[in-house]
């Protein structure tokens, strides 16, 4: 089996793990979460790695979301890239930074070697989502990269 193979086939079983273990604990979670804030409460993703222009992003969203209780906003962060977390700690209570751990290299065919940022991201993804979901226990997400910039007419 190809390690791409294998490191895809150990994260569906971890998720599936994670969905057993939690499957209660969420439904508790869930029914709080409804009752304080009329039925839901969805998250803001944003995606961070090494890009202090995260400001950019973050002030937009701070400025127009309509509640922070119903969209509290968590930022997720790749790379261990000082400048960028130094900003992000700037905003304080405002947002939640969770790091993603796993710095370690990917291995790929070399003839794959063209993707391997893709793949860097793809587990960021699946890390800051397993988090979202099983970790702080929401039922959905909006996705931002830090490189967005919103737009409001």
């Amino acid at each position: 089996m190809h390690s791409t193979e294998k490191n895809i086939d150990s994260q569906l079983n971890v998720l599936e793990e994670h969905k057993k273990r939690n499957k209660m604990k969420n439904e508790s979670s869930k029914q709080i979460k409804k009752q304080e804030h009329n039925g839901f409460v969805i998250p803001i993703l944003v995606f961070a790695c090494n890009r202090v222009s995260v400001s950019r992003c973050l002030d937009q969203l701070l400025q127009y979301r309509p509640n922070p209780d119903q969209f509290p906003i968590i930022v997720s962060q790749d790379c261990n890239h000082k400048e960028t977390t130094d900003v992000i700690n700037r905003y304080g209570s405002q947002v939640t930074l969770i790091k993603q751990p796993d710095q370690s290299d990917i291995e790929v065919l070399p003839q794959e070697k063209k993707f391997k940022g893709y793949f860097k991201i793809a587990r960021h993804y699946g890390w800051a989502l397993n988090q979202t979901f099983f970790n702080f226990n929401f039922d959905a997400v909006i996705i931002v990269e830090a490189k967005v910039v919103c737009v409001v007419h």
